[in-house]
């Protein structure tokens, strides 16, 4: 029994420590996906990051690091075309 109950506060503790880790996905009224971003157990955004265009085609694509944008950020137009 004491086993289980140390196992269980160790397992809800890790839980907490990664509950707010998460991926948001943001949507245009329509439903068509405008967004998604990554951000950290604090909320502030940490990893790639992908925005599409009204008509589903990808808009930008980059990194942040500690809420901030970081390296080569990548552009598209509304066509597809790469924008330079």
């Amino acid at each position: 029994m004491q086993r289980y109950v140390i196992f269980t506060i160790a397992f809800l503790v890790l839980l907490s420590t990664a509950a707010f880790a998460k991926t948001v996905k943001r949507y245009y009224p329509d439903g068509t996906l405008e967004a998604v971003v990554h951000f950290d157990k604090k909320g502030v955004r940490n990893g790639p990051y992908k925005t599409y265009w009204p008509n589903g085609k990808l808009k930008e694509k980059g990194v942040n690091k500690n809420g901030q944008q970081v390296g080569v950020v990548k552009q598209w137009d509304m066509d597809g075309n790469p924008v330079e």
